[in-house]
C-alpha cells in the first residue's frame, strides 16, 4: 500500500503522471498484489521517466522509517 499511495499523490499534484499511472493500472490490474519492488517500477519510478522533463518538479520525503516493522523493510524502501 506504500507505493500505491504514493502513485496516487503524485498523480493528484503532478497532472502530467496522471496518464502513466492510469495506464500501468489499466494495463496490469494485479499491479497492487505485485511485490513492493514491482509496484514502485511500474507505478513511480517508469512513469517519471516517461514523463517530460520539464514538466516536474519533484521532492520526495519519506517519513517514519522507524515504524517500519524490519531493517529489511527500510532497505528495500530506500
Amino acid at each position: 500500500m506504500f507505493f500505491t499511495t504514493i502513485a496516487a499523490q503524485l498523480a493528484t499534484s503532478l497532472p502530467v503522471l496522471q496518464t502513466f499511472i492510469s495506464d500501468v493500472i489499466d494495463n496490469n490490474a494485479q499491479i497492487l498484489q505485485q511485490g513492493p519492488r514491482e509496484q514502485w517500477n511500474q507505478l513511480i519510478l517508469n512513469p517519471l521517466k516517461n514523463a517530460p522533463t520539464q514538466s516536474i518538479q519533484l521532492t520526495l520525503v519519506i517519513d517514519a522509517l522507524d515504524e517500519c516493522d524490519s531493517m529489511q523493510d527500510i532497505h528495500l524502501i530506500l
